[in-house]
């Protein structure tokens, strides 16, 4: 945390990774002392055993934001900053190492914590994206590669998500358990709520309204646990590429224990399938990773570009997982320039002309 710490509030960081940001802004970002220092901390914290950034969840506090994971996925845009300034000096393996630094950082990040693994997740897809965007100048071997390194890892963490959903879904029900648990009183009410959040104020004053009766608030937690083992389920059992589908989950019909249901959901439950759906984008962007390269790969060798994918022979990994079917791969009548595009996630593809189109969420949470 020592390297994120020094990229907080750095002005020079800010204005690289805007959208608008320039190549002389990015430059003066990686001159800046605190991110020069921040690389160089944190290259040393890659070289050695890392454990994870967070504990999980605060069962008392299930509403509470992590302050650690949004500096260091500052540091991962740190790094795409350093990936792209080293890709326009014409030094792409120096940027294929920096993207494996990246890699490692989300994996030092995720842990056994589904916030983390979540902006995990952004942090490759943003390191991806970021090479990827200059594949005009990769040679050969560095898209042998590059193909390799999305071949290793996609086959690295497969089932993690599964775990941490799991985690997930014990974390939620022990937040519950320890709401249930509190003595009913203003005094407990205020403590659900330190800092004054309107989304937990909300649940505070739901679960005061719920009174000292024990049939009705049994019949509170009950549901609200049904809600969230029902999310879970709903979670592990979804097809993470097909279109997502409305939860039709609902609390009882009215009352006060409908109330606390929902106030509670607002403000706690992230959807649970947003996991699994993060994992898929990420992998769908690696994958597109892996098919510029075997194009780019093609055409050093035949010297023009392939007619089809299937040229590439490339196997599954020239699969849209969210079609089942190839990537839509055209190629210009002039046979210079091609697009390669995903249908994405809604089914809907959005083609840019040689560039990875599907893209990480602005907002991973609802």
């Amino acid at each position: 945390m020592a390297a994120a710490d020094l990229v907080r509030d750095n002005a020079a960081l800010d204005a690289a990774i805007a959208p608008d940001a320039t190549l002389t802004l990015k430059r003066a970002a990686l001159r800046d002392p605190n991110c020069r220092q921040a690389l160089t901390l944190l290259r040393a914290g890659l070289a050695k055993p890392m454990a994870p950034p967070l504990p999980e969840n605060d069962a008392l506090a299930p509403g509470k934001i992590y302050r650690d994971l949004p500096l260091l996925r500052r540091l991962g845009s740190l790094l795409a900053v350093e990936e792209y300034v080293l890709a326009a000096d014409g030094r792409i393996s120096a940027a294929i190492n920096t993207l494996e630094d990246a890699l490692r950082l989300t994996d030092a990040v995720r842990g056994e914590n589904v916030s983390a693994a979540l902006y995990a997740h952004l942090i490759d897809e943003e390191a991806t994206v970021s090479l990827a965007r200059h594949m005009g100048q990769w040679a050969l071997p560095d898209c042998d590669r590059i193909l390799g390194l999305v071949q290793t890892r996609l086959t690295a963490t497969p089932e993690l998500d599964k775990r941490l959903l799991e985690r997930w879904r014990r974390s939620r029900l022990a937040g519950v358990d320890a709401l249930e648990a509190m003595p009913v009183g203003a005094q407990s009410a205020a403590a659900l709520n330190p800092n004054h959040e309107a989304s937990l104020q909300a649940v505070a004053e739901s679960w005061l309204a719920l009174g000292p009766d024990p049939a009705l608030r049994h019949a509170a937690f009950d549901s609200l646990r049904q809600r969230i083992n029902a999310s879970f389920d709903r979670a592990e059992a979804i097809d993470p590429y097909a279109p997502a589908e409305p939860d039709d989950n609902k609390a009882p019909s009215a009352g006060p224990a409908s109330a606390f249901v929902e106030a509670y959901t607002r403000a706690t439950l992230n959807d649970p399938t947003r996991l699994p759906r993060s994992l898929a984008r990420m992998q769908v962007a690696l994958r597109l990773l892996a098919v510029q390269a075997a194009i780019r790969r093609y055409r050093w060798e035949f010297g023009r570009l392939p007619l089809h994918l299937e040229d590439l022979r490339l196997g599954d990994l020239s699969t849209d997982p969210y079609s089942g079917s190839p990537y839509r791969y055209t190629v210009a009548a002039d046979g210079a320039s091609y697009t390669l595009a995903s249908i994405g996630p809604q089914g809907n593809a959005r083609e840019a002309q040689g560039e990875i189109v599907v893209l990480p969420e602005k907002d991973i949470w609802r």
